[in-house]
């Protein structure tokens, strides 16, 4: 397993890029980023890639030069296309601190995954004078979680009996969690949906029942005529379908116009997806046929002596 440990992110760090070593941003760009107190192997333990340099490590301990971590999002926006690695930032926290970059990790969601990523900067917790007022220890391991929470359970109490046993929560648990509003919406989305196009397949069914009762006559003569079965099949699933893709084109028209209001439900899907709008749209047509098939059908089947009698 490999350890870590980090303080909670939202401080705002004014990070000052001057001189030869640094950058100046341009007038009116972000001047900020928040930062977290992190342990060695914190990126390793979270399995948050390195684009660029190396992570906070033990080595950095006794070292008299501050050292720090950047996110990408920070890279981009005080230093463009080049490589920051080596370069120093000037946090006003306390006091101002010179910090050194030795390395870009990947932009990583911190509290919640609608949030924008902010500039974000890494900083050893070995470095603080300030004591953090919790700190929360991340544990990659492989095999059962459970028995790794009793493992860590035991071994804290084992060293320091008098502390409280630390709530121990997956990954997938902190997830799962922060997405149990999002799943719920998302399953009443579906279960309306589904509902919405069983009934609009009633409908379609209905009205092109409705429709081929009507035309019990014009079939008859038809077929009298000598129309054949397919034809005739032909002809009625055609009309219906024309009504059904002409309903699908306006109904993608209104879709488009208003998803804005379901954008902010959404977070790395556009709300004007075009693959989405496509199985959509296919799906309504294949019901819309399903739905012309057995009155296209039982228009085939009419007999065209007792067609002409129909009143």
């Amino acid at each position: 397993s490999i350890p870590s440990s980090g303080s909670s992110a939202g401080t705002p760090c004014l990070a000052k890029l001057k001189g030869k070593k640094g950058a100046t941003p341009p007038p009116g760009q972000q001047q900020s980023a928040t930062f977290d107190f992190v342990g060695p192997h914190y990126f390793s333990a979270l399995g948050i890639p390195l684009l660029a340099g190396r992570e906070i490590g033990t080595e950095d301990e006794g070292n008299t030069q501050r050292v720090g971590v950047i996110n990408q999002t920070m890279a981009r926006t005080y230093f463009g296309d080049a490589n920051p690695v080596g370069r120093h930032i000037h946090a006003d926290r306390d006091q101002l601190i010179d910090i050194v970059i030795v390395g870009v990790a990947a932009d990583a969601k911190y509290n919640s995954l609608r949030e924008p990523t902010p500039s974000q900067c890494y900083l050893p917790y070995f470095h603080t004078k300030s004591a953090a007022p919790h700190a929360t220890y991340e544990v990659r391991a492989m095999g059962d979680a459970a028995a790794v929470a009793t493992g860590i359970r035991a071994a804290i109490k084992e060293i320091a009996p008098a502390l409280h046993a630390p709530e121990i929560h997956t990954m997938n648990e902190i997830v799962d969690r922060s997405l149990t509003t999002d799943r719920i919406l998302t399953q009443l989305s579906s279960f309306f949906g589904v509902l919405a196009l069983l009934l609009a397949s009633a409908g379609l069914y209905g009205v092109m029942s409705y429709d081929v009762a009507g035309r019990i006559n014009e079939i008859g003569i038809r077929m009298a005529l000598g129309a054949q079965p397919r034809n005739v099949f032909k002809l009625i699933a055609s009309q219906g379908m024309a009504l059904v893709l002409i309903g699908i084109v306006i109904g993608v028209a209104a879709a488009f116009a208003v998803t804005r209001l379901i954008a902010s439900l959404l977070f790395e899907v556009s709300p004007t997806d075009s693959i989405t709008f496509a199985v959509v749209g296919l799906l309504l047509a294949t019901v819309a046929l399903l739905a012309c098939f057995i009155p296209a059908r039982r228009a085939t089947k009419v007999d065209p002596l007792v067609a002409l009698r129909y009143e």
